[in-house]
């Protein structure tokens, strides 16, 4: 992911951008917990960061299977509908 992919994505939910953490958290219970937070956002913000990851997933042009499988898991703790671009990805 190129920084200037990152930007864009976060342009479209209205943030600044920023580049991405030195270091990664790998915070289980953090993560959890940030799930849970963005699980009870509003449909239509639900939909701008569906929207935000789609643009990051599909930036470089090729779509591996960890991609789709994070996008798969993620639609699903939000409690939203995996985009149909996305069942039409080739790993």
């Amino acid at each position: 992911m190129r920084e200037a992919d990152l930007g864009a994505a976060l342009g479209t939910l209205d943030l600044p951008a920023a580049p991405p953490a030195a270091a990664a958290s790998h915070d289980v219970d953090a993560i959890s917990r940030a799930l849970a937070r963005l699980a009870l956002l509003a449909p239509t913000a639900k939909e701008r960061l569906v929207r935000a990851m789609l643009r990051l997933t599909f930036s470089d042009m090729r779509t591996t299977a960890d991609e789709v499988e994070l996008m798969r898991t993620f639609c699903a703790a939000l409690g939203v509908p995996v985009p149909p671009a996305l069942g039409m990805a080739r790993a």
